[in-house]
C-alpha cells in the first residue's frame, strides 16, 4: 500500500462522524533502505527540508493534498524522492514557522531555511538544539498558540 493510499483511507475514517470538523496535517514517508527512495504523501503539511552536503538547503517538493479529515472525497498522491547516503530530512510542524515574537512577527520558512544552512555540518542533536535556541531567542518569552515539533532523519547508507 502506498503512502497516498494510506492517507486517503485515513482521511475517509477521520471524516466519518467528525461534527467538530477536526483535521490534521500529515507527512507520511516510507524509505527504502536499500535504494534510498523515499515514497511520500503530504496531507497539507509543510514541505520537509533536504539537508545535503555541498548543496543549498531546499524543500522536498511533491504532490500536496488537502488537510486530512477536511473533505471526504479528498485523495492523496504518492511522490518520490531519491536520498543519497548522508542526506538528512528536516520535518517540522507549522508551529515552528508560525512562531511569533512580541511584535507578532513570524519566524517564517525563509528564516528557518537560513538557520538550517548554517547547520549543515552539525550533528542531528546540534541541529535540533540550535533551532530550539533560535526559536527561544526569537520568541523572547512570547506565549505560542501551536505546538513546535521538529524531527531530523538521516539516511546513512544503502544496505
Amino acid at each position: 500500500t502506498s503512502p497516498g493510499d494510506v492517507l486517503t483511507r485515513v482521511n475517509r475514517e477521520l471524516v466519518q462522524g467528525n461534527e467538530a470538523s477536526m483535521f490534521v496535517t500529515v507527512f507520511l514517508g516510507i524509505l527504502d533502505l536499500r535504494s534510498g527512495m523515499l515514497h511520500f504523501a503530504n496531507g497539507g503539511h509543510n514541505d520537509p527540508f533536504l539537508i545535503r552536503q555541498a548543496e543549498p538547503v531546499r524543500p522536498i517538493k511533491g504532490p500536496r493534498g488537502l488537510l486530512v479529515g477536511a473533505m471526504e472525497e479528498a485523495t492523496y498522491v504518492t511522490g518520490e524522492f531519491l536520498l543519497l547516503p548522508g542526506d538528512r530530512i528536516y520535518l517540522y510542524t507549522d508551529g515552528v514557522t508560525e512562531a511569533t515574537n512580541a511584535m507578532q512577527n513570524l519566524f517564517c520558512e525563509d528564516r528557518l531555511r537560513k538557520c538550517l544552512e548554517l547547520l549543515t555540518d552539525s550533528s542531528i542533536q546540534e541541529i535540533l538544539d540550535s533551532l530550539k535556541m533560535e526559536l527561544d531567542v526569537f520568541e523572547q518569552g512570547t506565549p505560542q498558540s501551536d505546538d513546535i515539533t521538529m524531527l531530523v532523519v538521516q539516511f546513512n547508507k544503502h544496505l
